[in-house]
């Protein structure tokens, strides 16, 4: 069958125009080149977490500025307390009437009294101011709270409650600092909060998480505790704030180990030993 003529002229066209467009892919490359010549053509693999960068995560220096800030907020509230083995004369069950100082009960200077052999049993504790000029102390049976040397504050036995293991101590009054004043009234747990300790240059603080926080009955107790759950070797005796600086509880000993007081039971507690104590004055 005879040519019409047009094959040849369509197949020439074809060819330029491949041409032309692998003329104008080199061009732009080279052109690509001189304008990011440190450039380098690469895979680029997905992320397997592409939103990971987005998570904000606390570092180290970020909690210890945060307890920083909360030991600077509650230090006016605390006072650090010894405890010392009460001697055979002033059995610390005994002070639950109001004491003065320099009376037969008066509170002496840490070491005074004590044997040797009992300096062991001497330890620091924090005391939470109830008051401006009152404060509540952990106080095991058989101990006394007697003043820190090297800190001289003043420590007075107002009243001690045995069967709880508390004592309402009067010190140095200071206007404004009162950890009741503004305290966290219910706590869910599953937090960070900063357990506050003594040390014999004030009190000090360190982070400690709390999972699960259920309420206890203890036959001691009106009010429920706490229960601490995994975290039942925090040391009786320590207080308990959130990371903004309100109190939580006082950590005491129960039937199913520590747990936290927590405010309704330290007011009611407070009221009881105040109230005893103005009483046994009268």
């Amino acid at each position: 069958m005879a040519s019409n003529g047009l094959d040849e002229p369509s197949g020439r066209e074809t060819r330029l125009l491949v041409l032309v467009v692998a003329v104008a892919f080199a061009v732009l490359l080279l052109l690509a080149r001189f304008r990011f010549p440190g450039s380098d053509l690469s895979a680029v693999s997905s992320s397997a977490a592409p939103l990971s960068g987005l998570a904000a995560r606390a570092t180290f220096d970020d909690m210890a500025e945060t307890l920083g800030n909360v030991l600077a907020r509650v230090s006016p509230m605390v006072v650090v307390v010894q405890l010392e083995p009460a001697t055979a004369g002033e059995p610390a069950a005994r002070a639950a009437r109001g004491r003065r100082a320099g009376g037969a009960g008066a509170v002496t200077p840490a070491g005074a009294g004590a044997t040797p052999s009992s300096n062991a049993a001497m330890r620091l504790v924090p005391a939470l101011r109830v008051r401006p000029n009152l404060a509540l102390v952990y106080l095991p049976a058989g101990m006394r709270p007697v003043s820190v040397p090297g800190l001289d504050l003043p420590i007075e036995l107002v009243a001690a409650d045995a069967e709880h293991s508390m004592a309402l101590i009067r010190t140095g009054g200071l206007p404004g600092a009162d950890g009741m004043a503004t305290p966290l009234r219910t706590f869910g747990g599953f937090a960070y909060v900063a357990l506050i300790d003594a040390t014999p240059t004030g009190p000090t603080a360190q982070p400690i998480f709390i999972g699960r926080a259920d309420p206890v009955i203890e036959r001691h107790w009106p009010q429920a505790l706490t229960a601490l759950g995994a975290n039942s070797n925090i040391p009786a005796g320590s207080l308990l704030f959130s990371m903004a600086g309100r109190f939580i509880g006082m950590v005491t000993t129960s039937d199913l180990g520590n747990a936290i007081v927590p405010v309704p039971a330290i007011e009611a507690l407070v009221t009881q030993m105040a109230g005893g104590a103005r009483g046994a004055e009268q």
